[in-house]
Order: structure tokens, then C-alpha cells, then sequence
């Protein structure tokens, strides 16, 4: 958010929830009570978003929400945490159904926000393109072994079942379940998230994961952006610096009130079909090969 806001006429102040609902909701009515605030930007977990939409509501302060959180909604939230999420599993079930020729696909997911919003978005997504899932599970986050997964997705597996399989994991854990899978399923269509732009680790793992496909989330970031050289932002990374931009975008074309704010972030909302965080990033497929990334299609820009 620093980067979006670096020499913009408007202050951003930063504060720290501590990942604490109630600690969430004390600065947030701070931040209510002084007239200047005109809106907040949130990347935060799902139960402190529930904490602050309803505040925001009640005070009136537009909230620009990044969690993952079902049902989380008021007339001052805007919520702009699926977008980016929405267009990696669109673009991935687009490669699993148009290029192979895949029908029936399975989902592996961690068992937080995060990774049920994924799975779900994927799910969705394949659906619409007339593919079948013929499992979904979902695993402890972090866990340090996958011989459960790797034992259900063999059961999908059998009789020719299952013809790719989807990691919906956005942490350091997918890399080592996508080894995990492809030592026991050699060949087997894996893919996966931003997560796996990680240079180091593909390279660490190459034989393991020779021929994963995923989503890169982050593409058109600016190099400030970027915490390699050659790594794109992450998904997460990508929208909070979209969604800064667009409130600061707001300002600079004169909302001057919090009402102003809101109608001209629900303006934008609409001119981008819902997917305020998409812009000015876009998805693309990366595959690896020999230890190394690759562009495998073009760049796909948000719907």
C-alpha cells in the first residue's frame, strides 16, 4: 500500500491488527473518528472481517475488504477478495478443459479460508465448462505429510477416474504435496497456484515437479513490487496494491467525502465487472520445466 500511495497527495496510515478481531475493531473506530479518513483498505483474515463490516456500516466508512469471508457484506463494504482467486481457477480450468481435453479433474485444498474459497471458485468454474469433479478434500494446513491425500487421489484414480488434479494451496506446503502427488502419480496433470512461483524451490525439486502447471497472479507488477527478481508479486501482493491504487485513483478524482468514496469505488466496481482487484495485473500460465518456470500461454487478462 506504501508503494500505490508513494508522492500521492493523500496520507495513508498503516496500522497493525496483530491478526486480533478485537484489536481490528478498536483502530478501526479510531480510524472512523477522524473526519480525514475517507475510506479503509483491510487485507485481513476472515473473523476480523466480521468483526468490521458491520462497524463499517455503522460508522459509515467505506471498507475496501480483502478477506476470504462467506457472507461478509454491508452497503459500506466493498469486497475485493475473490477476483484475482476467481481468474486463476478460470484460466487453470480453461488449460485443464481446452488443452487436456480434460473431463473429469479433482481438487486438493487446505482447510482455511483461503483454500475453500479456491477450491469452491475451481469447482465452479469447471462446472460451467461441463467437466465433473469426482473429489475434493481438504487437509490440515501446514501438515508436515500428505500420505492421506495421496491415498484418496489414488482411489480417484482408479478405473481412469481422474485426468487432472487441482492444488488449491497459496502456501510453501503446495510445492511439497505436488512432489508428493507426482512421485506417486507420475502421470498425473497437476496444477496449482501462485504459490508455485518460487524459483529457488522448483529448481530444488526440478524431477519432482517436471511438467505443473499454474496460475501466476502477479504479472504486470511494478519491480518495486516484486521481493525477487523474477518473481512475480503474489496473489495476495497483487490485490492489496491493485485495491490501494484504486482508492487512491478515487481521491485523485475528487471524492472528498466518505459517501464520495464509496459511490465512486462501487463505480469502478461496476466498470470492471467485479473484479476490482484484477487491474492493472493480469493471469498467466507458467509451467516448469527442467527446473525453471516457463510462460506456457499467453497473458490473460481479468473478465
Amino acid at each position: 500500500m506504501r508503494i500505490a500511495f508513494a508522492e500521492a497527495p493523500a496520507e495513508l496510515a498503516v496500522r497493525d491488527t496483530g491478526s486480533d478481531p478485537k484489536i481490528a475493531a478498536r483502530l478501526f473506530r479510531a480510524l472512523a473518528a477522524d473526519p480525514t479518513v475517507l475510506a479503509v483498505v483491510a487485507p485481513v483474515g476472515a473473523k476480523e472481517a466480521e468483526a468490521l463490516a458491520p462497524l463499517a456500516d455503522q460508522l459509515r466508512v467505506p471498507l475496501l475488504l480483502l478477506a476470504h469471508a462467506v457472507g461478509v457484506e454491508g452497503q459500506f463494504v466493498v469486497s475485493v477478495a475473490e477476483s484475482l482467486l476467481q481468474e486463476q481457477a478460470r484460466i487453470l480450468v480453461d488449460h485443464a478443459i481446452g488443452t487436456l481435453r480434460a473431463k473429469r479433474l479433482g481438487v486438493l485444498y487446505p482447510n482455511d479460508e483461503s483454500g475453500r474459497t479456491l477450491a469452491r471458485l475451481f469447482r465452479d468454474a469447471a462446472q460451467r465448462r461441463g467437466a465433473s469433479i469426482v473429489g475434493a478434500k481438504g487437509y490440515t494446513p501446514g501438515k508436515p505429510g500428505f500420505s492421506i491425500e495421496i491415498a484418496e487421489v489414488e482411489r480417484w484414480t482408479k478405473d481412469g477416474q481422474l485426468d487432472a488434479l487441482m492444488l488449491a494451496d497459496q502456501t510453501a506446503s503446495a510445492i511439497a504435496l505436488g512432489a508428493a502427488l507426482r512421485s506417486a502419480h507420475p502421470g498425473l496433470a497437476l496444477l496449482g497456484t501462485d504459490a508455485w512461483n518460487d524459483p529457488a524451490r522448483i529448481a530444488e525439486r526440478a524431477a519432482d515437479v517436471e511438467g505443473v502447471v499454474f496460475a501466476e497472479a502477479g504479472a504486470g507488477a511494478p519491480p518495486s513490487l516484486q521481493e525477487e527478481p523474477g518473481k512475480a508479486a503474489s496473489a495476495t501482493e497483487a490485490r492489496v496494491f491493485a485495491t490501494a491504487v484504486h482508492a487512491r485513483q478515487a481521491i485523485e478524482n475528487g471524492a472528498a467525502t466518505r459517501e464520495e468514496m464509496l459511490a465512486e469505488l462501487a463505480r469502478r466496481v461496476a466498470a470492471s465487472k467485479g473484479s476490482l482487484a484484477n487491474e492493472p495485473f493480469a493471469v498467466r500460465l507458467l509451467r516448469v520445466h527442467h527446473g525453471k518456470a516457463e510462460p506456457l500461454a499467453a497473458t490473460v487478462a481479468g473478465p
